[in-house]
């Protein structure tokens, strides 16, 4: 139970003195717990509780920063804030007429505040409670603090009206910590930590609102600074370009000083566009860039001009001024440096050049694979059982066109293993749907392709599949001839025998010749043996439900079910066998209506075209050919709806790519995008890593 408390402000706020002059401060809270983990839950206590009684109107709370800066000014040594003179200092520092201080104690799971409520003027404490409770509850006890001051000044206040709280929804006492923690950050200056805590504490905690309040304030802060200081920058270049004296002696020092507030503002392209200006003003290449040095004027300006066409991924701009550079100045501090940046923007114009003169070859391999990737997807056994002869026509044409029509040459990239059983693969489904035709056209393309490998025999083996084969199919047709005379004999017990075996033809496609058949003897009066009639009317419903099964006509699977259910001679003679079947076929349905669902998703309403740009894409990609693989990957995102954790690396590829070809704008734009849609993607580290340091 958590201890509420009330009297320590109701018997100060009741008090004539206070009554017409509401101004309060509230100080920070002691961490009294021996645990310094908890020491910035100082600031985040008083924070919390300023911001929630800010919004009344009849109140005037103190601001924290002025409480900060207070801070700052004093030296309190030792002191606690909840001493009682330490408070006495500060409301009177602040203008205030009281002031609430505390301090707080964690044990375990319990959280205890004290509070002390001082009159600033006597030093006086008018009161001192305590609010204890769970710590996995932290704001129940905020909540009751705030109550208290309110219901003392007798003001209206409705918590879940006005506050930054959700009380509904519990935030631990970790995610207070981070928050005050973040706290301490923004008023060390350090705001991007802040933020960065802030964020990630939102991410487990989404309806701590303070948190958010606070994040949005603090991005807007950092925008704004950045903004300024962009400004000035601006401002500085400009009074300098107008007021140039290549004569004074601050000359090179001022000029430096603008090269390095645009390099810590990863401005290159603004480095590149003010040396420009400098050269249009003539300014002495020769002259010396500092009294006593070495390095002129003319070197620094080169080098930086490197530097910013290397950094903004120019690499066909950077070849000869960096040429120059190694000539000009071959005992530069910057010699190595630019050397080494002209050789990697080298080396990725040559693996550049080269990809393009591979590019078609790759692409056509690729295209090849993707097709052959998804044309032997099809053979999974829970797929294929539910193709039919009109859906394998298309594959086949496919199969025809993509594989056994295209240039067999390009095989020969894969290894032999992979060679036979890749391209093989499919001959299983081509037998299981009977084109002798199609697993001839295989055979023939394996013994081609597999011609003087390990693999050879493996091909030729092929034709004793056939051999198989065809003698498989001649042995089921004289079956089902033998049977179609029984069936067709009106001969009770012929037809009885024939129905029992049907089960031999489950892998023969004859579901259609089952399913009719079955029904055939299920309408038949059957006035043999009881026990006989039972044994054959529940083996047909069993053919029935598993040929429908296979089809995938779940529809028609129900209607046949609730007949079974239905079936009065079945119900009469019932034993547990009945149940057990009844169960089995509600098995089917349940789990043939999901396996047909993941058949639907991946085979019926497959787009091929995903695949194979994904494929060109990554082909592009291996073949540093970055501008083809952006074109590809926004056709892929602006046009297909797929898989979400396809579509998540699609983006996070498509950022690379713009990042790769110094294209930062729309690189930004993706990060933006990204970061919306996938707030948990474990790529946001390196996105926001290379945003970090990525030019303007």
């Amino acid at each position: 139970m958590l201890k509420i408390f009330i009297s320590f402000l109701l018997l100060f706020f009741s008090l004539s003195a206070f009554a017409g002059k509401r101004i309060i401060a509230i100080s920070y809270f002691d961490n009294t717990t021996d645990n310094s983990k908890y020491n910035a839950l100082s600031k985040g206590i008083a924070d919390m509780l300023i911001t929630d009684l800010s919004k009344i109107s009849d109140l005037e709370i103190v601001e924290r920063e002025k409480l900060e800066q207070l801070l700052k000014e004093i030296k309190l040594g030792n002191s606690k804030y909840f001493d009682q003179s330490t408070a006495q200092k500060l409301g009177k520092g602040l203008g205030a007429a009281s002031i609430l201080t505390g301090a707080f104690y964690i044990m375990d799971e319990t959280l205890r505040i004290d509070a002390r409520l001082i009159n600033v003027e006597t030093g006086k404490i008018i009161a001192a409670e305590e609010v204890t409770g769970s710590k996995r509850d932290f704001f129940n006890l905020h909540k009751q603090l705030v109550s208290l001051l309110t219901n003392a000044f007798k003001i209206k206040y409705k918590a879940q009206n006005s506050s930054l709280i959700n009380y509904d929804n519990k935030v631990e006492l970790n995610a207070v910590v981070n928050y005050s923690n973040a706290l301490s950050y923004s008023d060390n200056g350090l705001e991007e930590n802040a933020k960065e805590v802030l964020e990630n504490t939102l991410k487990e905690n989404p309806d701590f609102l303070f948190a958010k309040t606070k994040l949005d304030k603090l991005k807007a802060f950092i925008a704004e600074r950045e903004k300024e200081r962009n400004r000035l920058i601006d401002e500085s270049i400009a009074s300098f370009l107008k007021e140039l004296d290549t004569s004074s002696v601050d000359f090179g020092q001022n000029t430096q000083q603008i090269w390095t507030n645009l390099m810590t503002n990863y401005d290159y392209n603004q480095i590149l566009n003010f040396n420009e200006a400098l050269r249009k003003n003539n300014v002495p290449l020769q002259r010396k860039m500092y009294k006593g040095s070495n390095a002129t004027f003319g070197e620094f300006m080169l080098y930086y001009d490197c530097l910013s066409l290397f950094i903004l991924k120019k690499n066909k701009q950077l070849i000869e001024p960096s040429k120059l550079f190694l000539s000009q100045y071959p005992l530069s501090n910057f010699f190595n440096s630019v050397k080494t940046n002209l050789n990697t923007a080298l080396t990725e114009l040559e693996k550049e050049k080269n990809g393009k003169e591979n590019i078609k070859n790759a692409l056509e391999y690729s295209e090849t694979m993707a097709y052959l990737k998804y044309l032997n997807s099809l053979g999974y056994y829970a797929y294929k059982r539910f193709i039919r002869k009109e859906n394998f026509k298309e594959f086949k044409k496919i199969y025809i066109q993509k594989i056994i029509n295209t240039d067999h040459s390009i095989f020969k990239n894969l290894s032999p293993y992979d060679r036979f059983d890749e391209i093989t693969e499919f001959i299983d489904f081509a037998e299981k749907m009977e084109d002798r035709d199609l697993m001839v056209k295989i055979k023939d393309l394996a013994i081609e392709i597999c011609a003087d490998t390990d693999y050879e025999d493996n091909a030729y083996k092929l034709e004793d599949r056939l051999d198989d084969f065809d003698e498989e199919m001649e042995k089921h047709q004289l079956k089902l001839q033998k049977i179609r005379v029984e069936l067709e004999s009106n001969d009770i017990d012929k037809v009885s025998h024939a129905v029992r075996w049907f089960w031999l033809m489950r892998d023969k496609n004859e579901e259609e010749f089952i399913i009719k058949w079955s029904n055939y003897y299920l309408n038949l009066k059957d006035t043999r043996d009881a026990e006989k009639v039972y044994s054959i009317r529940l083996k047909a419903y069993e053919n029935i439900i598993e040929a429908l099964n296979r089809k995938g006509d779940f529809d028609e699977m129900k209607t046949v079910m609730e007949n079974y259910n239905n079936d009065a001679f079945l119900i009469k003679n019932k034993d547990r066998e009945y149940d057990k079947k009844g169960r089995e076929f509600k098995g089917y349905l349940r789990n043939g209506l999901k396996e047909y669902k993941l058949f639907e998703n991946d085979v019926l309403n497959h787009n091929i075209k995903i695949d194979l740009l994904i494929s060109r894409a990554k082909t592009y990609q291996d073949n540093d050919q970055i501008y083809d693989e952006i074109l590809c990957r926004k056709e892929l995102l602006e046009k297909y709806n797929f898989k979400a954790a396809q579509k998540e690396l699609q983006y996070y590829y498509l950022f690379l790519a713009y990042s790769k070809v110094g294209r930062f704008t729309e690189m930004r734009m993706i990060a933006d995008q990204f970061k919306k849609e996938y707030p948990d993607s474990p790529y946001l580290s390196t996105i926001k890593s290379l945003l970090t340091y990525s030019p303007k």
